[in-house]
Order: structure tokens, then C-alpha cells, then sequence
């Protein structure tokens, strides 16, 4: 098996070698025969096939409307940006020019007695309930990032449409769990508001339109089926809304009195606990927001799901490493740094992700032209008239990639299709 064309970083990941750490001089064969000796073989063999598909996403573009975008997309934050002035300007005493400055909100503030150490966004983080002053300052220092960067560094790349044409540069393997990000304009974090402004090129009298097509709750799938949790797989099948389900027994009212700050709430634990999140962490999150629930977390998941918590303690205890679900002969750690229990819980869940969704994206080759990928969605470019059948393609792939990895996945209203933005003429 050739890897002549995986990078250093992707067979250090790959092997579990610390990052930036020169490479002893093997072959392709030896590095094939070594990792499959350690039980990392299907994963290798993915990547080989995925590799190069994911460094073409380079290549992809998604068109943006910025006139519409920048009008209309970006008024919640600069309406949250004036909101923060004005109670800046109401607290420290000072005129619209002077707020608009962080050095001057540092200066006035120290006059009123309240020090600001630092105007770096982790020290404001860190100190934004010492004083309603910082935690002001740190709402229009993140409405100013957003701006700047969502909006007057997309300026300049508008066509005589008014088109910006996004992309990113995309790295095949950008974390030891093996997911898949692009960096620069970084595609995996856009905004969720932007795509309302997506705008699919229309050609030759034939309208395109961007499709997204999004897993639902990936990983709780792939616990339930690789636990064989009867309970988690039977809601699946059955379309239960877990997160409200789930807030039910938390707040021990009805589904009917859920509110959406309460499945809010209750899905951020459930993601926390899956990945690791101790009692304290769990506490600080319910804190956080406000809300008083009357069940202990981790019990009702233990109660509700029982073979999944024990599947999860079995990788938290793991004298070796899993991988994709499976156990690896790894040893638990990244050269010498043993990794932490959180760590040992969430890593296998989050590269059975990584490889199912590369495998998936090697099922889609000349059948379904993917422009992006965030997490556990797609966004295709398709024709109008094709939304279905390009569905029914993505689900198939699915299906056809999970059983290859040898992956128990319940398929039932896994997906999620929602067409984004509208099209425009493309003239040129």
C-alpha cells in the first residue's frame, strides 16, 4: 500500500507520534505493515483513499451574496455591538468616540477603580464577571471580531457581482481523532446566519442551489449502535427528539413543558458527558445557565442508557487505545503523554466520526459534488430538480460506508436536508 502521498503530520497522527517530531526512515510498506500490526490498518486505509478528496475541497468554492450579506446578515452584531456602547458610554460617563476606543474603556474604567490588566479577548474571558465593565468590553471586542472578519476582510473579495467566492485550504487530518478542517477562511466555522446568503450559480437556464445535508447526532447513533442500546435505538427509529426527552427526566416535567433554553441545557450536557465532562464540569454548565434541574445528569444517562455508560467507562478504563470503536494494541497516550481519561472516553466516538464521514465522501466520487464539509454535515452543490435524489444518494452512502467500516449505524431519520440561500445568473 503506497502512502507516498500522506503527509508527515497525517502518518504521525496516524501512529500517535507527537506533532513536528522528525520521522524515522521507513518505506511505504514499513509504515503500512506497522500500523496495521497495531490494529490502525482500516483507519490508514481511508485515509489513503480519502486524502486527496479532502485536499481538493480546496478547490470548492461557495458564493456569498456580500451585498445582502454585509447589509442585512451582520445587523445582529453590530446591533449588539451600539447596544454595548451605549451601556459602556451609560457606566463610565464618556462621549461615542471615546467607547469606540478598547484603550480609552481601559483608561476611564481605572478611574472608576476597575482594572483591566489586559484587553486580550482570554483575559476578558477569564474576568468577565469581576465587573459589568469587562464583560461589556468583551461583548464589543467579540462583535468587532466578527465584523472584521465575516465582513470588512470579505470586502475586497467581491466580484463585479457582488460575489465572494469562499473557500479554505483543508487539511486531510488536523487532529490525532482524525478529523478533517479547512483553515484560513476557515469553512468549518462560518457562521451559521451566512448561509441564508448562499447563493448557487445558475447556469444555462438550469438553476443549482446548495443543499445541506446533516447527520443527525452522529455520535449518540454510533454509541447506540456499537452498545447495542435497545432504548437510544428504538428513539431513533422511532424519531424521538432526545434532547427534549432527555431535559424531560433532567427537569422531571413533561416533554410538553420543555422549554428551548431547558433542551438547550439538556443537550449541552449529554454532548459534555459523552465527551468525558466530570460532576464540577457538569455543575459550572448548569450554572452557566440559569436553569435548576432536579435530576443529577449523570445518573439519568446511566438509568436511560445503560449499555451505552458502560461502553463509555470501558474506553475511560482502556489499558489500550481505541480507535473508530475499536481497540487498538496503542498504548493510551501520544508519545510519551498518556492521555487523560476525558481523552480515552471521546476519542474513539470522535474518529468513528472521522471515518465514517471520510469514507462517506469516497462513496460520493462522481455521484454527488461536494463543496464542503462541517463536522457531520455536507453541503453539496446540486441541481434544483435533484435534491431528492441527491439525498437518497447521501443516505446510501451512509449506509454503504458504515457497514464497510464495520460500524452499527441506525439510519433512520439520520438526515437532516435543508436547501440554503437562493442562486443567482452567472454571467461570465
Amino acid at each position: 500500500m503506497d502512502t507516498s502521498f500522506l503527509s508527515n503530520d497525517e502518518i504521525s497522527r496516524l501512529s500517535f507520534l507527537p506533532e513536528n517530531r522528525v520521522l524515522p526512515k521507513q518505506s511505504a510498506s514499513d509504515w503500512s505493515g506497522y500500523l496495521n500490526s497495531m490494529g490502525m490498518g482500516q483507519a490508514l486505509e481511508v485515509q489513503l483513499r480519502a486524502s486527496s478528496l479532502i485536499r481538493a475541497l480546496t478547490s470548492k468554492t461557495i458564493h456569498l451574496d456580500f451585498d445582502g450579506w454585509s447589509r442585512d446578515g451582520v445587523r445582529p452584531w453590530i446591533s449588539a455591538r451600539q447596544q454595548a456602547l451605549t451601556e459602556l458610554q451609560e457606566y463610565l460617563g464618556i462621549g461615542i468616540y471615546s467607547v469606540e476606543s478598547n484603550a480609552q474603556i481601559r483608561n476611564y474604567a481605572k478611574l472608576k477603580n476597575i482594572n483591566i490588566s489586559s484587553l486580550s479577548v482570554g483575559w476578558l474571558v477569564e474576568h468577565r464577571h469581576d465587573d459589568p465593565v469587562i464583560g461589556l468590553l468583551l461583548k464589543k471586542r467579540n462583535q468587532d471580531n466578527l465584523l472584521k472578519r465575516y465582513r470588512d476582510e470579505l470586502a475586497g473579495l467581491q466580484n463585479h457581482n457582488g460575489i465572494v467566492k469562499l473557500s479554505g485550504t483543508w487539511n486531510p487530518y488536523s487532529s490525532y481523532s482524525g478529523r478533517f478542517t479547512a483553515h484560513e477562511m476557515a469553512m468549518t466555522a462560518l457562521p451559521k446566519a451566512m448561509k441564508n446568503y448562499f447563493v448557487a450559480p445558475f447556469r444555462r437556464s438550469s438553476p443549482n442551489v446548495y443543499v445541506s445535508l446533516d447527520a443527525n447526532q452522529i455520535e449518540l447513533r454510533l454509541l447506540a449502535g456499537a452498545s447495542n442500546c435497545k432504548l437510544l435505538i428504538e428513539q431513533f427509529e422511532d424519531g424521538v427528539d432526545l434532547h427534549r426527552y432527555f431535559a424531560s427526566k433532567l427537569f422531571e416535567t413533561n416533554q410538553s413543558n420543555v422549554s428551548p433554553a431547558m433542551r438547550k441545557l439538556a443537550k449541552t450536557l449529554i454532548y459534555a458527558m459523552l465527551y468525558g465532562a466530570g460532576a464540577n464540569r457538569l455543575d459550572k454548565i448548569t450554572v452557566k445557565s440559569g436553569l435548576q434541574i432536579r435530576a443529577n445528569p449523570i445518573s439519568v444517562l446511566q438509568s436511560l442508557y445503560p449499555e451505552v455508560t458502560a461502553l463509555l467507562q470501558r474506553f475511560r478504563q482502556g489499558k489500550v487505545l481505541y480507535y473508530g470503536l475499536k481497540p487498538t494494541k496503542f498504548q493510551p497516550r501520544i508519545g510519551v503523554s498518556w492521555l487523560s481519561s476525558a481523552t480515552k472516553q471521546n476519542l474513539p466516538v470522535q474518529s468513528a466520526t472521522a471515518l465514517l464521514m471520510k469514507q462517506i465522501l469516497v462513496e460520493l466520487v462522481n455521484k454527488v459534488n461536494v463543496v464542503n464539509v462541517i463536522h457531520d454535515e455536507f453541503i453539496c452543490l446540486c441541481n434544483e430538480r435533484l435534491i431528492d435524489e441527491t439525498q437518497q444518494c447521501v443516505l446510501k452512502a451512509f449506509g454503504v460506508a458504515a457497514n464497510k467500516l464495520d460500524l452499527a449505524l441506525p439510519l433512520a431519520n439520520i438526515l437532516s436536508t435543508q436547501q440554503l440561500g437562493g442562486n443567482y445568473y452567472d454571467n461570465y
